[in-house]
């Protein structure tokens, strides 16, 4: 399966098709088939979704600019796979730079957090400052609220929290969730009912007043003074006054005009959700998947992961092949390993009756199997001196 982009017009209409957007190519004993193509979207965790939502060029692209050429029919199919596998086992990696994809994702913020930290990328985010951010917040399934791993320091163990401690947990972690957003509604002005944070503290305020009123009436009565009125007023004025400005209290008044929206999100937790575009080249994407798709990478980040690498397979499955063959599912050898490969080709060489076949021979064989190519079976017995 291929995808040919034909035009991309802003305002097109699905319904009407007056102009083709892209398009799943194939041709088949019944002719050509021509299908419309559409964003895929999936949802992720809770709230999220991630959607491919445009790309430009293919593994084809890759081997046009590697060969600095253009048209098609110039190199065999067997070639132009070959040429990719070639340049990503060599990591020859502009080629894959000409390859972009765009992405529409929805995620909480602390996994934006690390997303972010691939500086590789074209990222516009959700703006806090502008808009209104959602009620919506990422609350871990049972079946991954962990405890802290004891041997890693940025994991969790595998065994899940017990029922009660995790129902305990969500409750409480629930409440958290609506305090903040109630309080991020009262100071953006869009709720006018006061949040318990804020209710909650007009009370203890107000107990305190009522504190600092006995304190006055007991030393009055205890007094042979006669106050009067006035004196009595002023006294339990300043008695307040001098107790709030020890326990620096305060409330907010009748005519709070709020808060702008830049400031009054400092009360929401990362787990909020957010939205952003995110546009990479082929070589930088596959970075990011050979990172956070790593079975020690945050399973919520990992989820989105697995879903971009599922996306971009149909539009690049050469590329994806040889990037899970090499990179993800590949191992790199330090000098000392290859050393040790080496001896062990060795002890084969010389003991040719352990695999019944000279170690070229053997390893030849194996690879083959495999599937490798006479090409990378030629350079990786080149590699091992075999």
């Amino acid at each position: 399966m291929r995808y040919i982009k034909i035009g991309v017009p802003d305002d097109f209409d699905e319904e009407k098709q007056g102009d083709l957007t892209l398009v799943d190519y194939t041709k088949d004993n019944n002719g050509t088939k021509v299908e419309l193509w559409k964003p895929p979207y999936q949802k992720v965790l809770n709230h999220g979704f991630i959607g491919l939502v445009d790309f430009m060029g293919d593994d084809a692209r890759i081997v046009n600019s590697a060969r600095v050429s253009y048209g098609k029919g110039t190199k065999k199919v067997r070639q132009d796979r070959g040429l990719i596998r070639y340049l990503m086992r060599h990591r020859h990696t502009t080629p894959f730079e000409m390859v972009e994809l765009m992405f529409h994702v929805k995620a909480p913020i602390f996994v934006f957090r690390q997303w972010h930290r691939h500086r590789t990328a074209s990222i516009n985010e959700y703006s806090g400052r502008y808009s209104i951010l959602e009620d919506e917040m990422y609350i871990p399934e049972h079946s991954h609220a962990a405890p802290q791993s004891n041997t890693n320091n940025q994991g969790r163990q595998e065994n899940i929290l017990d029922d009660n401690d995790y129902l305990a947990v969500l409750a409480a972690v629930e409440q958290v969730f609506q305090d903040s957003y109630s309080t991020y509604e009262y100071l953006v002005g869009s709720n006018s009912t006061p949040p318990d944070a804020i209710n909650n503290r007009k009370l203890w305020v107000e107990e305190s007043a009522v504190k600092a009123a006995t304190e006055v009436r007991n030393r009055m009565m205890e007094s042979d003074e006669d106050y009067s009125a006035e004196d009595a007023e002023k006294l339990l004025e300043d008695k307040i006054t001098e107790y709030y400005a020890a326990n620096e209290l305060a409330i907010v008044g009748p005519d709070f005009p709020g808060m702008a929206k830049e400031l009054a999100r400092i009360v929401l937790p990362v787990a909020t959700y957010s939205q952003m575009y995110w546009k990479a080249n082929l070589k930088n994407l596959l970075h990011f998947i050979g990172l956070r798709s790593d079975p020690h990478a945050q399973y919520e980040i990992r989820v989105y992961s697995d879903i971009m690498l599922e996306m971009i397979t149909p539009i690049v499955p050469w590329a994806v092949e040889a990037f899970m063959d090499y990179q993800f599912n590949g191992a790199n050898l330090s000098t000392y390993e290859v050393d040790a490969v080496k001896a062990m080709v060795d002890i084969i060489r010389k003991n040719d009756d352990l695999v019944g076949d000279t170690a070229a021979g053997w390893l030849a064989t194996t690879l083959k199997d495999k599937g490798a190519s006479k090409r990378e079976i030629d350079e990786f017995i080149a590699k091992v001196g075999a």
